[in-house]
């Protein structure tokens, strides 16, 4: 029988009663048995606020323990939706009209932004419930498999958001591709650094879950705090976005591990497989890269482990067990292995939809249940995902389509290069051009014929960016991808300086 989270937390709680299910690094810890007590107590203050089961409640907390008790213990009674507690005031209109919330849990430092949301605001006190609330009553009745248990925000490529509703059914998986990785099991703890509304984090949140896991929330995101509290707490695994990695290797070249961890793993972007070589090597544990997105979690993955050459390995990404996946054409008809399209793909871990926006859903699950990721790739004859970028990234270069992803591959391998990303922009007679932006190692000095030279050896002349620019960081978006948006605004208005 498919269990709910709400079971989940109850079976670990029996079982292990006294193992830490959620760490708040310097201030306090919380047992499955206290997640047990809390997440009761919780079901009943929301049903004395008139939440019922199906209801909607937005969660406004930045990455701490608070946050995760929060999503999991509402995921057990109603829908928890994460919202950015930085979210801008449009797109927190949106967000209002869209979902709906029949209240808003915040801190009291957010009070201002959360009214924002157009439903009660109530703020948390010491005791991570609701400070002053009502009187508790009886709880609801527990959700059930099929309901939604959380909302995720994304806007993707449109600017727009959209709210992505996932089920108890598809944010439990039965066997977590990690466990077959690096072999985790419920000793383990894992280091969470995401924000508690991206996929990334949510995900984390229902695997420890899953296998009864710890899970250690640090405060900030900043990589020096990070590798702190990958020190101190010495957990099996490391969870975050590709961006965070390259600063944390540039903060401590030798990760601060010391034979404790099993595995890191990034995701939310594209990690190149110099950057997970360089990771697995720095931190001495095999460093894993997952292709999901809020709407289809750990499609495909690709490992590296210490010591093995990027080079060396398959091209490809080996989809994840339970996935279907393939290559559609524009008509949305599938391709044969070799050909490039649009990667497509269904299965539990698809999403149950957009909420409030049943028209934008149909335009992106068929009537076959396939869902169009809007990423180009292809399949090879062993079923190896290879995947070329956002079709929106795609670069239209006097009508050669180029993917930037393979210039920053190629630009990642140089030894001069930190980082690396490849956007367009626009050109009088082109239409697009293509540009680059590296940040280099700390301590090397800036050579553009050379880094022009090192990709004219990998590429065909006409994918080589016009431009190479040096900056001093990449622009991120909220979630911590690069915002290719604001790099396109930096070279029409000019670089900044650090």
């Amino acid at each position: 029988m498919q269990a709910t989270v709400r079971d989940l937390i109850h079976r670990w709680a029996a079982l292990q009663p006294e193992t830490r299910a959620v760490i708040d690094p310097g201030r306090r810890e919380v047992t499955y048995r206290e997640l047990a007590v809390i997440s009761e107590r919780i079901g009943e203050d929301l049903r004395a606020r008139g939440v019922r089961r199906g209801d909607r409640v937005a969660i406004m907390l930045p990455p701490s323990a608070e946050a995760v008790i929060w999503v999991l213990a509402t995921s057990c009674w109603a829908t928890a939706a994460a919202v950015h507690v930085d979210a801008g005031q449009d797109d927190l209109a949106v967000i209002a009209t869209l979902m709906r919330p029949s209240v808003v849990v915040t801190a009291a430092s957010h009070r201002s932004r959360a009214t924002a949301l157009d439903a009660p605001v109530a703020i948390l006190g010491g005791d991570w419930m609701i400070a002053g609330g009502p009187s508790a009553g009886a709880a609801n009745d527990p959700a059930m498999p099929d309901d939604v248990a959380v909302i995720l925000t994304t806007s993707g490529s449109t600017g727009v958001p959209k709210l992505v509703q996932r089920t108890h059914r598809n944010v439990l998986p039965a066997v977590p591709i990690e466990i077959a990785a690096f072999g985790l099991t419920a000793r383990d703890a894992t280091v969470v650094s995401a924000q508690p509304f991206h996929s990334i984090g949510i995900a984390a949140y229902f695997l420890s879950l899953t296998i009864g896991g710890t899970l250690v929330i640090p405060r900030r995101t900043d990589p020096a705090h990070v590798l702190d509290v990958v020190r101190r707490y010495r957990p099996a695994m490391v969870r975050g976005t590709p961006l965070l990695y390259q600063q944390m290797l540039r903060a401590r070249r030798d990760g601060g591990a010391d034979g404790h961890l099993k595995g890191i793993v990034t995701a939310g972007a594209h990690a190149s497989r110099q950057q997970l070589a360089e990771m697995a090597e720095a931190f001495g544990a095999p460093a894993m890269n997952i292709y999901g997105m809020s709407e289809a979690w750990k499609m495909a993955t690709e490992v590296v482990r210490p010591g093995e050459d990027a080079a060396d390995l398959a091209p490809g990404l080996t989809v994840s067990p339970g996935v279907e996946i393939a290559i559609a054409d524009e008509g949305g008809s599938h391709l044969p292995p070799g050909v490039a399209g649009e990667v497509v793909t269904r299965g539990t871990h698809v999403f149950a939809g957009y909420l409030g926006a049943e028209e934008l859903t149909a335009a992106v699950i068929d009537t076959e249940g396939w869902f169009h990721t809007g990423d180009a790739g292809m399949l090879d004859e062993k079923g190896r995902l290879q995947l070329v970028g956002r079709l929106s990234d795609l670069v239209n270069r006097g009508g050669e389509k180029i993917a930037p992803v393979l210039v920053e591959e190629v630009l990642a391998l140089h030894d001069t290069v930190a980082e690396a990303v490849a956007f367009g922009v626009p050109h009088e007679t082109l239409g697009e051009d293509l540009v680059a932006a590296v940040v280099l190692r700390e301590g090397e000095a800036a050579d553009l014929r050379e880094l022009r030279r090192h990709l004219l050896d990998h590429l065909a002349a006409s994918q080589v960016p016009r431009t190479i620019r040096v900056v001093p960081r990449l622009p991120q978006t909220a979630s911590g991808k690069i915002s290719r948006k604001d790099l396109a605004a930096w070279h029409a208005e000019g670089y900044p300086e650090r």
